[in-house]
């Protein structure tokens, strides 16, 4: 069973579908060109769906990257041991470092000094040391959509006074400082530009072990490996895991030559190096699917109304970026892709709506489409990173989508279709 035959056999409506296939390509290209140089760590927040992380977890030997109490606690139900856990995030309280201690995990990436006072506290009262990692704010900045250091920002320690944390943090008796954080940008497309970003990291590795004379010997330089949300030529058949030729996608080769020419240019063959990728791994495997109950013209333009939204897929809307939009059939009719779009002798530009009560409720601006109908379904693609779990799930009351993986031709249901009882949980 493919998209396309599962849409026009189910009655779930908007749905979330995951194709494994698309998955388990990317595990198997980071596992095969970057599996010999750095540990990867999944970064759950792209995607905490539980069927998918256990999917992840099942079929790579990747840890896991949280950054809450409730990731841990999810991390956990999906099977990962302390020591496959990293844990990062510029809040973490009492409660949730206590947790993380109880189930031993791997780092703990303290971004402030206070945080690790609090953490060393926590530890002494446990007679336990652990491992931590200090996360810097470094001066050079990546330029790309998602900037995350170089400028103010709540994340990290700034890089004039990392020396002097580090110094602090290493007489701290219940901590074993074991390296640094540096997580720069995100969304990056240029193999070129993600290496110019290891460079600068290793030389702050470098520069910080003369300046402190202690050792680090661990470096997580985040991810940053973005997806190409034009979607390239579009698959003709969904659950091929086949990449489209004209994709921008990392140059996954290109990166690994020049990381393994960085490490030995640094002599850093010895260092244990932490990627976190979450985006890279599952963004391309989501389709959100949503039903169309409307189709109408306002002052001469043509609106696609459906029965889902930016509460289930916000990114669209925040980001401003669009996502490969396309139309399945109520019938056989099935036209995925832009080269096939350019056969239709009838074309029409669309703009896709959702149920809200708000302009921002948009999936996709003046869109060029086959003519669609009532009761088709308009499919947005690229949905499998930041979409249900960063969604405003909870405005004007709408049921959350179930969300449906497609595993060896088999629909599996990962997550139920939420109830209007759902609303009534916890309240008082």
């Amino acid at each position: 069973m493919n998209l396309q035959s599962f849409l026009q056999s189910t009655e779930l409506a908007p749905v979330y579908v995951y194709d494994a296939a698309i998955i388990d390509r990317q595990i198997h290209s980071l596992q095969k060109n970057l599996g010999e140089l750095t540990q990867i760590h999944y970064a759950m927040k792209a995607n905490p769906s539980l069927g998918l992380l256990q999917h992840i977890r099942q079929n790579s030997d990747f840890g896991v990257e949280i950054a809450s109490g409730g990731e841990l606690f999810l991390a956990q139900q999906a099977g990962w041991t302390g020591e496959q856990i990293i844990y990062t995030g510029p809040v973490k309280t009492n409660q949730e470092l206590t947790e993380a201690l109880a189930m031993g995990v791997k780092t703990i990436h303290v971004e402030s000094y206070n945080e690790a006072v609090r953490l060393n506290t926590l530890c002494e009262a446990k007679k336990i040391t652990q491992p931590v990692l200090l996360r810097i704010n470094a001066d050079r900045a990546v330029e790309t959509t998602i900037q995350l250091s170089g400028k103010p920002s709540p994340f990290g320690v700034s890089e004039s006074e990392s020396a002097d944390v580090l110094h602090k943090i290493s007489v701290l008796t219940h901590l074993d400082l074991q390296g640094i954080h540096v997580y720069n940008a995100s969304g990056i497309l240029d193999a070129e530009v993600l290496l110019g970003n290891v460079r600068n990291i290793f030389s702050l590795v470098q520069m910080l072990e003369k300046e402190t004379k202690l050792s680090l010997p661990v470096i997580d330089f985040g991810g940053g490996f973005g997806i190409d949300y034009s979607g390239g030529a579009c698959h003709s058949e969904l659950d091929s895991a086949s990449r489209p030729n004209n994709s921008k996608s990392v140059d996954l080769q290109k990166y690994t030559v020049g990381l393994k020419k960085l490490i030995q240019e640094f002599g850093y063959q010895t260092r244990e190096l932490i990627l976190e990728l979450g985006r890279y791994v599952v963004a391309e495997s989501g389709y959100y699917c949503s039903r169309v109950i409307d189709v109408k013209d306002s002052r001469s333009e043509k609106f696609v109304l459906t029965d889902g939204g930016i509460h289930h897929l916000s990114r669209p809307a925040l980001w401003g970026e669009a996502h490969p939009v396309f139309v399945v059939k109520g019938s056989n009719d099935f036209c995925p892709d832009k080269e096939a779009l350019k056969e239709v002798l009838e074309k029409e530009t669309v703009n896709i709506t959702g149920c809200l009560c708000t302009n921002l409720d948009v999936l996709g601006q003046k869109v060029l489409l086959p003519p669609v109908a009532i009761g088709d379904w308009i499919v947005v693609s690229h949905a499998g990173a930041y979409g249900l779990s960063a969604s405003i799930v909870g405005f004007l009351c709408h049921n959350t989508p179930a969300e449906i993986l497609l595993v060896d031709g088999e629909a599996k249901k990962i997550r139920s279709a939420g109830t209007y009882e759902d609303f009534l949980v916890h309240q008082e």
